[in-house]
Formats: structure tokens, C-alpha cells, sequence
């Protein structure tokens, strides 16, 4: 793949002007607590639809789980 980043490890393919919400979107994450970093910075939530996703970039989408 040219054009690509990785999603939690996984090399996905990358498009021009693809941002958080899109892979949220396209790989279902359903879970409301969510921690995002790119490039090991935190991103925050407020910034999901306005922030691009670099090519070549590493993308780290986790899930918070609470419980006890």
C-alpha cells in the first residue's frame, strides 16, 4: 500500500482528508469513552471531525471499560 496508516497496530489504507470520525464511523466503534492518539498525541473528543489523519501516520483507538 502506498497511501496508508496504522490502526491499532494494523496497516489500513489512507485516504486524502480522512479524519477521526471517519474510522470511528467506518470500523464501528460503538463505545462512548474513547481514548485517540495519533502519533502518541491525545486528541480530544471535541476534535474528532476536524482532525486529519496523516499519511503514513500510527492512529491508537481504545476503548475505556469501567467495572468493578
Amino acid at each position: 500500500m502506498n497511501n496508508a496508516f496504522y490502526l491499532n497496530n494494523r496497516l489500513e489504507e489512507w485516504r486524502e482528508g480522512m479524519t477521526i470520525k471517519d474510522i470511528i464511523v467506518s470500523k464501528n466503534f460503538i463505545f462512548k469513552m474513547l481514548v485517540v492518539k495519533i502519533d502518541n498525541k491525545l486528541i480530544k473528543k471535541a476534535d474528532y471531525a476536524t482532525t486529519i489523519i496523516p499519511d503514513k501516520s500510527s492512529v491508537q483507538i481504545l476503548h475505556l471499560m469501567s467495572g468493578g
